[in-house]
C-alpha cells in the first residue's frame, strides 16, 4: 500500500502537471495556479473529477484511498459548480447556449450520474448515494441557471436570485418552480431532504413571481395587459398550485405535521388574490408608465378592485362550501365584509346619483346571493349532520 499511495500521488501530480504545461504562457513562465484563467480552472476541475471517480470506483483498494478519491471528486465537482462565483467575468463573456460552461457541466453531470448508478448497482449506503445525488442536483441547477443567463441576459453578470432583465426574471422564477416541482414529484429514489429542497425551491420561485411586478415595474408597465409573458408565469404558478392542492400527480410531501392540501390551498388563495390585483392594475395603468398597485385617484381602477374582490370572495365561498372548509368560508366572509365597507365608504360616494342607485342594487343582489348560498347548502349540511347523529344515537 505504501508504493500504491506513491503511485496514486505521482499520478495525480502528473495529470495536474499536464494541465499546467498546456497553459504555460512561455518557456520561462510555468503557471500552476489558474489565476484569472477560467479555462485552466475548468480543466483542473474536470481532471480532479475524473481522477477521483476512477479512484473511488476501484473497489479493491483500501478504504482510505477510496475516501481520498471521494474528496477529490467533491473538490472537482465543487469547482465546476462555483465557476460563476469564482470567475465573475466568465458568464458575461459567454455566447448563448453553446459556450465554455456547457461541456464542463455536461461532463460533470455524466461523471456524477455514472458514480450514482454504480452506487445503486452495488447497493451502497444511502449516505453515498445521497452525496452523489446532491452533487448531481446542484450541478444540474447551476448548469440550467448559467445557460439561461447567457440566453436571456447575454453579456450581463451572473446573479443567483435577482436578475437584470424582465425575461430572465420570468424564466428564472419558472425554472425554480419547475426544478422544485421535479424534486417533489419524482417517483422514487429521493429521500426527505431532497423533497424538502424541492419545496424550498417552489416557495422561492413563488417569491420571485410575486416580486417581479415591483422589481421590473418599468418593463412590466410597458407590456400589453394580460397578453404578456409574465401572465404566462402567473398562469403556470396558479396551475401548479391547483395540481399540488388536489395532489395530482401524487407528490411526496416532506412535512408530516402539516397537511399538504391545507398548505398549498392557502398559498393558492393568496397567490390568486395577488395575481387578480396585479392584472387589474395592469389593465388600468397608464401605458408606458411604471407598474403600481395604487389607483392614483382613478375611479374606474378603484371600482375594478371592488368588483374583483367581490367575485373572488364569492368564488372562495363556493370553494369552502364545496370542500366543507370552515376556514375558507370565514376568509371569504372577511374579504366580503372588507369589500362591502370599501364600497360603502369609498366607492359609492364618488358616483353620480343614478350610478349610485344601480350600485346599491348590485351590492344588494350580491349579498342576497351569499345569503342564499349559506341557507341553501350549509343549512342542509347541518340538518343532515343532525339527522345522522340522531340515527346513530
Amino acid at each position: 500500500r505504501y508504493f500504491l499511495w506513491l503511485a496514486v500521488g505521482a499520478g495525480f501530480f502528473l495529470v495536474n502537471l499536464v494541465v499546467a504545461d498546456l497553459f504555460a504562457e512561455s518557456r520561462s513562465v510555468f503557471k500552476v495556479l489558474p489565476g484569472g484563467d477560467a479555462l485552466q480552472a475548468i480543466c483542473y476541475g474536470l481532471v480532479w473529477l475524473t481522477f477521483g471517480a476512477s479512484l473511488w470506483s476501484a473497489r479493491r483498494t483500501a478504504t482510505a484511498m477510496r475516501m481520498t478519491g471521494l474528496a477529490v471528486v467533491c473538490a472537482g465537482a465543487g469547482s465546476i459548480i462555483l465557476l460563476p462565483f469564482l470567475f465573475p467575468d466568465l458568464v458575461p463573456g459567454m455566447q448563448p447556449l453553446w459556450n465554455l460552461g456547457l461541456p464542463a457541466y455536461v461532463f460533470t453531470l455524466a461523471v456524477l450520474l455514472f458514480l450514482l448508478k454504480n452506487e445503486v448497482r452495488e447497493r451502497s449506503t444511502n449516505q453515498m448515494k445521497n452525496l452523489f445525488l446532491a452533487l448531481l442536483v446542484v450541478t444540474g441547477f447551476m448548469a440550467a441557471k448559467v445557460e439561461m443567463n447567457t440566453l436571456l441576459q447575454t453579456g450581463m453578470p451572473f446573479r443567483l436570485f435577482f436578475e437584470q432583465t424582465a425575461a430572465m426574471a420570468v424564466g428564472s422564477a419558472a425554472g425554480w418552480m419547475g426544478y422544485g416541482l421535479g424534486l417533489l414529484l419524482w417517483r422514487r429514489g429521493l429521500d426527505k431532504p431532497f423533497r424538502f429542497a424541492g419545496l424550498i425551491l417552489i416557495l422561492l420561485g413563488l417569491i420571485k413571481t410575486v416580486l417581479f411586478p415591483f422589481s421590473h415595474k418599468a418593463a412590466f408597465g410597458a407590456m400589453t395587459p394580460l397578453l404578456n409573458y409574465p401572465s404566462l408565469l402567473f398562469l403556470f404558478a396558479t396551475g401548479m398550485l391547483v395540481c399540488l392542492t388536489v395532489n395530482k400527480p401524487r407528490q411526496h410531501w416532506p412535512l408530516e405535521q402539516t397537511s399538504s392540501a391545507g398548505f398549498w390551498g392557502s398559498l393558492l388563495s393568496v397567490m390568486t388574490f395577488f395575481i387578480l390585483n396585479v392584472e387589474i392594475s395592469s389593465v388600468f395603468a397608464v401605458r408606458g408608465g411604471a407598474f403600481s398597485l395604487l389607483t392614483h385617484g382613478s375611479l374606474a381602477h378603484q371600482l375594478a378592485y371592488s368588483l374583483g374582490w367581490m367575485i373572488y370572495s364569492i368564488g372562495l365561498l363556493i370553494v369552502g362550501i364545496r370542500w366543507s372548509s370552515i376556514k375558507v368560508r370565514w376568509a371569504s366572509l372577511a374579504l366580503l365584509v372588507i369589500t362591502t365597507v370599501k364600497i360603502f365608504f369609498m366607492d359609492l360616494w364618488k358616483l353620480g346619483q343614478l350610478y349610485r342607485v344601480a350600485s346599491f342594487v348590485g351590492l344588494a343582489a350580491v349579498l342576497i346571493l351569499v345569503s342564499f348560498l349559506y341557507q341553501r347548502f350549509l343549512s342542509e349540511e347541518s340538518e343532515l349532520a343532525k339527522h345522522e347523529n340522531s340515527e346513530n344515537s
